[in-house]
């Protein structure tokens, strides 16, 4: 094989692959379940390697510093779209009362963290009357150590379980309260 013919196929291949491995990852944004997104990988891939097409088209018969300088901006287009397609689809979460954390989705009623309910679910379950007793209620629950030795912190740690604490978010109970509940439990 010709050493032209070794640069050429090596030119090929940055300009076709790298974007159909790189928009493929799309496929993970757009869908849940397997199936839609070896689809999707297929189809945004597919797409990736048009444009792939495209570009080396643009560089056939150009310098090498042109056609890196093409490689490079390809690239930067496929990873600038994977980034954004990241961003505008990343779900926005809701703070739940109980944990602090921003874990609450926005078609899910429960938090993905504590598993507690909003109030809005959560009087039509249990019934409560006011809202403050409840969230007492399941704060007091649910900061309650695991051993009398324990340590109660409300605030740590800042991300658990890839949920972020919220930094304006603010317990309704009082570490003493927490600790005359255990008290009053023995």
């Amino acid at each position: 094989m010709r050493k032209t013919d070794i640069k050429d196929q090596i030119w090929t291949a940055l300009f076709l692959v790298t974007p159909v491995i790189i928009l493929a990852k799309l496929g993970d944004i757009y869908a849940d379940s397997s199936l839609n997104r070896i689809l999707f990988a297929g189809l945004f891939g597919g797409f990736g390697g048009l444009i792939g097409a495209g570009f080396l088209q643009l560089a056939k018969s150009k310098s090498t510093v042109i056609k890196t300088s093409l490689v490079l901006l390809l690239i930067g287009l496929c990873v600038t779209t994977l980034v954004v397609a990241t961003k505008m689809n990343k779900p926005t979460l809701q703070t739940c009362e109980i944990c602090g954390y921003k874990a609450i989705g926005t078609t899910k009623k429960q938090c993905e963290y504590c598993g507690s309910f909003p109030w809005d679910e959560q009087k039509k379950i249990k019934g409560y009357d006011d809202k403050q007793e409840w969230l007492k209620e399941e704060q007091l629950f649910w900061f309650e150590p695991d051993s009398l030795t324990g340590k109660i912190d409300f605030y740590n740690p800042t991300i658990d379980e890839g949920f972020e604490k919220d930094k304006n978010w603010r317990p309704l109970v009082t570490e003493q309260e927490i600790k005359d509940e255990i008290n009053n439990e023995k």
